[in-house]
C-alpha cells in the first residue's frame, strides 16, 4: 500500500511538471512585449518546477535511502524550503505590478521586504547548524521542526497581503486578475494545510501552486490578450500596457507609426474578407522583413501599424524598407492592391508624460502625414505635443462637466429691425475649467463627436435650455423663442424626435419657444433627420439652418426641408463688406463700406431675397459696426446677430442685459 501510495505520489507530481514545462516552453519560444509581469511570471513557473523537481526526489530518496548519499538528500529537502518560500514573495510582486504601483512603493517598504525575506532564506539555510526548520535522518524521515511553522506563516502573510493590496487597489485591476490571486491564495493554504499535517506523505502543495499558476496564466498573465487575433501582431491594449511600465520607469522609447490613406475605401467595397487578408499580409511582412528582436510590431486599428524600440532609434532602415515593399502590390485572393503609405515618428527624446498622450499623439501624427500625402513623413516636436497636451486637457475638461452635469449655457442675443428690439437669443455651450478657464464650442465640439459624447452633450444643453424657459418668462421679456443647436451625429439618432418632445414635456413648455438650428451637414439628403424634422414640427417647433454658406448641401434639398429661418454665416456677410477697414474715431472699431462692383462679395444681395421668396426668414450672423446694421437693414435683412449688439452672455448677466438695455437699438 505504501508502495502504491508512493508511486502514485511521483506520478502526481510528474504530472505537475509536464504543466509547467508546456507552460514555460510555450512562453520562452514565443516572441512576447518585454513586460515585467510575464518575466516574473517565468521566474514563477522554474521556482515551482524546480520545488516540485526537489520534492518528487526527496519523496524517492525517502523510500530509497540507499541510492544516494544522505548530503544530497537532505539538501534536496533543504532548498525545496527555501524555494518554497520564494513563491508567495513572486506572487506578491507581480499583484504589485498588476497594480501599477512597483514604482511608486516606499523604497524603506521595499528595504524592509527584501530584508526579512533575507533573513528568513537565511534561516531556512541555516537549518544544517540549527535544526530548527525540520530534522532529517534515515531512520525518522522528516520531520517539521517549530520553524517550519514559521515558515508557513510567512508565506501565508505574504499572499494575505498580496489579496489586500489587489482589493485596495482594485480599480487598477480587472475582476478576473483579482479572482485569479484569491484563488491561488486559497488552493495554497489548503495544499499546504494538507501536505503539513494532514497527510505528510503526499506532496500536493507544488500541485496546489501548479493548479493556481495555472490560473494565473489564463487569468492575468495570458499576454494573448495583448496580441491582436486578426493580423497576429501586438494590440493596442499591448502597448498601453508597454507604455504603462515604461511610464512608470520613467524609461522612454522612439515610435514609428504609418497607415495609409485608401485604408477605409478598400474596406468600404471589397469588405473585411479581402481587408483582414490584405492586414495580414503587410504583418507577416512586419514580423519577417522589418522588425529585429528589439522592435516590437504593433497593430493599432483601422489600418494604423506601429513599431516600438526602447531607447532613440530613428527607424530609418525599417521606413526605407516598408516604402520599397509598399512600391509593390499587395495580392490576395487574385487581387491585387497598392496601399501608399504616411509615416509619422516619434523619439523618445519627446517626453510624454502621460500614457494617453501616445495615442492622441499618434492619431494627430498620422492624421497630418496622410494630409502631406503618399510615401510622407512627419516627425512630431514639441509644439505638436504641447497641442495634444492642451487637447487632453479639453477632453478631462469636457468629460468632467458633461459628467457632473456641469456645462454652463450662455446666451446671444438677436435683433429684429422691425420689431427694433432683441425678439431672440441663440444659447453657446460653454465648459469652465479651473486651469484652462472659459473653453469655447470650437476646442470642444470636435473632441465630443470623436469620443461619442456629442449626443449627451446636446442633450444636456437641450434639457438646460428648457429649464431656463421653464424658469423664466422669457415673452416678459421680449423674447420670442431660445434657439438650440442640433450637431449632426444627433441628428442621426432616429430617436432624436421622441427625445425631445419628452424633455419639453417634463418641464412644461410650449414646443414654440424654441427653434432648432441643424447645421447643413445635418440637412444632408438624410431620411433620419427628415422623419425627425416632420415629427418635430408637427409638435410646433420650428427650424433654422444655421451657418448657410460653410457647407455643401444641395439647395433644392436644403429648401425642401421644413425650415423657417435661414442664418448666413458671417463669412458671407463680411465678404460683403470691403475688406481694407478705415480706424474709426477714439480707435474703437472698424467702419467697412459695401464693395462695390465685386460679384463674388455680392452674392448677400441674392441671397436675401431669395431665401425671403421661399417664404424664409433671413439672420445675418458677425455683424460687429452700426454700418453693418444700416447696410443690412436696407437690405431687408430680418434679424442680426454678433458682437455689435452683445457678445455671448451668461445666464444672470443675459437677463440684466435684457432688463437693462434698450432693447431697441439707436441707430
Amino acid at each position: 500500500m505504501a508502495q502504491e501510495i508512493l508511486n502514485w505520489n511521483i506520478d502526481y507530481g510528474l504530472a505537475s511538471l509536464f504543466v509547467l514545462a508546456v507552460l514555460l516552453i510555450y512562453n520562452i519560444f514565443r516572441r512576447e512585449l518585454p513586460l515585467k509581469k510575464a518575466l516574473l511570471f517565468n521566474i514563477l513557473l522554474i521556482t515551482i518546477a524546480l520545488a516540485d523537481i526537489l520534492d518528487i526526489f526527496s519523496n524517492y530518496f525517502e523510500k530509497h535511502p540507499g541510492m544516494f548519499s544522505f548530503p544530497v538528500v537532505y539538501a534536496s529537502v533543504l532548498f525545496y524550503h527555501a524555494l518554497v518560500v520564494m513563491i508567495p514573495v513572486i506572487l506578491c510582486t507581480m499583484v504589485i505590478i498588476l497594480t501599477g504601483r512597483l514604482g511608486i512603493a516606499s523604497p524603506r517598504g521595499r528595504s524592509l521586504s527584501l530584508l526579512l525575506f533575507a533573513a528568513l532564506e537565511l534561516f531556512i539555510l541555516t537549518n544544517p547548524i540549527t535544526g530548527a526548520v525540520f530534522s532529517y535522518d534515515y531512520d525518522n524521515g522528516y520531520r517539521p521542526g517549530p520553524g517550519f511553522f514559521v515558515i508557513f506563516f510567512f508565506g501565508m502573510a505574504v499572499l494575505i497581503h498580496g489579496c489586500f493590496y489587489m482589493g485596495r487597489h482594485r480599480e487598477k485591476t480587472r475582476p478576473v486578475q483579482r479572482i485569479s490571486i484569491y484563488l491561488f491564495t486559497g488552493i495554497t493554504f489548503i495544499s499546504c494545510f494538507i501536505q503539513a499535517v494532514l497527510f505528510p506523505g503526499l506532496p500536493v502543495l507544488c500541485f496546489g501552486f501548479t493548479l493556481s499558476v495555472l490560473i494565473i496564466y489564463i487569468a492575468a498573465s495570458n499576454t494573448d490578450a495583448f496580441t491582436d487575433q486578426r493580423t497576429g501582431l501586438f494590440s493596442r491594449e499591448g502597448l498601453s500596457e508597454l507604455q504603462k511600465e515604461l511610464y512608470l520607469e520613467k524609461k522612454r522609447c522612439s515610435i514609428l507609426c504609418f497607415t495609409f490613406a485608401n485604408y477605409n475605401i478598400i474596406k468600404t467595397t471589397y469588405g473585411d474578407e479581402i481587408m483582414i487578408p490584405c492586414l495580414s499580409a503587410i504583418a507577416d511582412f512586419l514580423k519577417g522583413d522589418v522588425c529585429r528582436r528589439d522592435v516590437y510590431p504593433f497593430y493599432i486599428h483601422n489600418g494604423r501599424f506601429l513599431l516600438l524600440k526602447n531607447g532613440l532609434y530613428d527607424f530609418t532602415k525599417e521606413r526605407a524598407l516598408i516604402n520599397a515593399r509598399f512600391l509593390k502590390p499587395w495580392s490576395v485572393f487574385d487581387n491585387s492592391f497598392r496601399f501608399s503609405p504616411a509615416h509619422a515618428y516619434i523619439s523618445s527624446e519627446i517626453k510624454m508624460s502621460r500614457i494617453q498622450e501616445v495615442h492622441t499623439l499618434i492619431n494627430k501624427a498620422l492624421s497630418e502625414a496622410l494630409e502631406n500625402g503618399p510615401f510622407s513623413f512627419v516627425s512630431i516636436d514639441e509644439d505638436t505635443l504641447y497641442e495634444t497636451r492642451h487637447e487632453i486637457k479639453i477632453r478631462k475638461a469636457l468629460e468632467k462637466a458633461l459628467d457632473n452635469d456641469e456645462l454652463e449655457v450662455w446666451f446671444q442675443p438677436i435683433w429684429s429691425p422691425a420689431a427694433n428690439r432683441i425678439t431672440s437669443a441663440e444659447a453657446l455651450v460653454r465648459v469652465r475649467d479651473d486651469e484652462l478657464g472659459i473653453i469655447y464650442p470650437d476646442e470642444f465640439i470636435k473632441t465630443a463627436e470623436t469620443n461619442g459624447r456629442i449626443t449627451k452633450l446636446g442633450q444636456q444643453v437641450y434639457k438646460k435650455v428648457c429649464e431656463f424657459i421653464a424658469t423664466h418668462d422669457i415673452r416678459k421679456y421680449g423674447l420670442d423663442y431660445i434657439e438650440v443647436n442640433l450637431s449632426p451625429i444627433q441628428c442621426l439618432n432616429e430617436h432624436l424626435s421622441d427625445e425631445l418632445i419628452a424633455i419639453r414635456k417634463n418641464f412644461g413648455i410650449s414646443s414654440r419657444l424654441i427653434n432648432l438650428e441643424i447645421t447643413e451637414t445635418a440637412a444632408s439628403d438624410s431620411p433620419i433627420m427628415m422623419e425627425n424634422m416632420l415629427r418635430l414640427s408637427q409638435d410646433g417647433f420650428t427650424f433654422s439652418l444655421d451657418d448657410y454658406g460653410t457647407g455643401y448641401s444641395n439647395l433644392m434639398n436644403m429648401l425642401s426641408l421644413p425650415l423657417s429661418i435661414i442664418k448666413i454665416d458671417k463669412s458671407i456677410v463680411r465678404s460683403y463688406f470691403d475688406q481694407s477697414f478705415a480706424l474709426a474715431a477714439g480707435g474703437e472699431g472698424c467702419v467697412p463700406s459695401p464693395t462695390e462692383g465685386n460679384t463674388e462679395n455680392s452674392i448677400l444681395e441674392d441671397l436675401i431675397p431669395m431665401f425671403q421668396g421661399r417664404g424664409l426668414k433671413v439672420v445675418c450672423e458677425g455683424v460687429e459696426t452700426n454700418q453693418m446694421v444700416r447696410v443690412l437693414e436696407e437690405l431687408g435683412c430680418d434679424y442680426m446677430q454678433g458682437f455689435y449688439f452683445s457678445k455671448p452672455l451668461m445666464e444672470d448677466d443675459f437677463l440684466e442685459y435684457l432688463k437693462t438695455k434698450d432693447k431697441s437699438i439707436g441707430l
